[in-house]
């Protein structure tokens, strides 16, 4: 296993990231709650109010989900009311819009919201100090969405009904749940042989090699399968899968396989981080004896009020072990239009010898059309 990359900061953007663990989460419903409203920050939604709560608040369906939160007065059970999700970090963020009933005063507070449990009603012990921080979240205009234990939920009313989950969020759920099982759940894929036979150093055919061990590495699977039955995509590509590799093997897929199947389980985890976190990390070898440990993700711009939409930087990390070079880190940063790349030696002497040909690097970037706006080159310190 090759050493984390600890790297400095590349200005004008933000310093390169180390492949990290993934932390686990306290319960797989709170996170399937947040990570089904992962691509919809900004956009409208149209929650219905299923019941309300002793403490004052309600339970309200969102994107599939009930979920607890503060609406404005007015607001009654079986009302439809329009959210606009503004935020997700660090809890989903609603703002609610004008329902019938509901005064206009009350169109730009925010809400509450927790993802709620199975039918796990709670002592009316709770309403109490869960009332008062609910409603002090609603003056305030903060929202605080955490999952919250069953025994620190408010009581349900006698007619409200229980809140449930579809059959898709409990086998998620149940996936979820078994991922997380192991001690130490996968945060990249693990390629099983090397890309190429011998060492290549021709640029494009190494980025095909790459390009292809990503696109056949399995995350993507389900939109290939997609693509193939829009017939955009040849089966033939689909094959070179993993999941599809298993179905072969096995002649069919067993229905609920994820649910007891730990590996399936840490896979699908896998998928779902990678999406959520915009990060895909491969590691395996480039050819025999030559290791990899590679990352993409993609960086979130900082909005700045009145400006336009800026774009993402887009950043790629790798770290080798040469025979001679011996630990080598790099950093390259697409933000913007401009090219960052950072470099980490493993010794002193080798940051000099780096440095006395970053001229040659600089022009060959250049003569491909992709100029440097900036190079670090610096020696790894304790």
């Amino acid at each position: 296993m090759l050493p984390r990359l600890d790297a400095t900061s590349i200005a004008p953007v933000s310093p390169a990231r180390a492949i990290a663990a993934l932390k686990g989460v306290a319960d797989p419903r709170q996170e399937l709650f947040e990570r089904s409203l992962q691509t919809l920050v900004g956009k409208s939604l149209q929650g219905q109010v299923l019941g309300r709560l002793t403490d004052g608040s309600f339970v309200v369906r969102v994107n599939g989900t009930p979920a607890r939160m503060m609406l404005p007065p007015g607001a009654q059970p079986g009302a439809e009311v329009p959210l606009t999700l503004v935020a997700l970090s660090p809890r989903p963020t609603f703002q609610v819009g004008a329902f019938p009933g509901g005064s206009a005063a009350a169109t730009l507070s925010e809400a509450l919201a927790t993802a709620l449990p199975e039918g796990a009603p709670a002592g009316a012990h709770a309403a109490a100090p869960q009332r008062a921080l609910a409603q002090a979240a609603l003056r305030a205009n903060v929202a605080n969405a955490a999952m919250l234990p069953a025994e620190h939920l408010p009581t349900l009313e006698s007619d409200t009904p229980h809140a449930t989950l579809s059959e898709a969020a409990k086998v998620i759920t149940g996936v979820l749940a078994t991922a997380l099982k192991a001690p130490n759940p996968p945060t990249a894929v693990i390629a099983p042989a090397p890309l190429l036979d011998r060492p290549a150093p021709e640029a494009a055919k190494l980025a095909g090699a790459l390009k292809h061990a990503i696109d056949s590495s399995g995350l993507f699977y389900e939109s290939h399968l997609r693509e193939w039955s829009e017939g955009a995509r040849p089966l033939a590509d689909l094959a070179r899968e993993p999941q599809m590799q298993k179905v072969l093997d096995g002649g069919a897929a067993k229905p609920g396989a994820a649910l007891t199947d730990p590996a399936t389980a840490q896979f699908i985890n896998l998928q779902l981080a990678s999406h959520e976190q915009q990060r895909v990390a491969w590691h395996g070898e480039l050819w025999p004896g030559q290791p990899l440990q590679w990352e993409v993700s993609r960086d979130a711009p900082e909005r700045r009020p009145g400006g336009a939409d800026p774009e993402p930087a887009w950043r790629s990390t790798v770290r080798f072990r040469f025979p001679l070079l011996g630990e080598i880190g790099a950093s390259v940063v697409m933000a913007g239009g401009e090219l960052h790349v950072q470099v980490q030696a493993g010794t002193a002497d080798i940051e000099r010898l780096l440095q006395a040909h970053a001229g040659k690097l600089a022009n060959a970037l250049d003569a491909a059309g992709s100029p440097l706006s900036s190079l670090n080159i610096r020696a790894a310190r304790d």
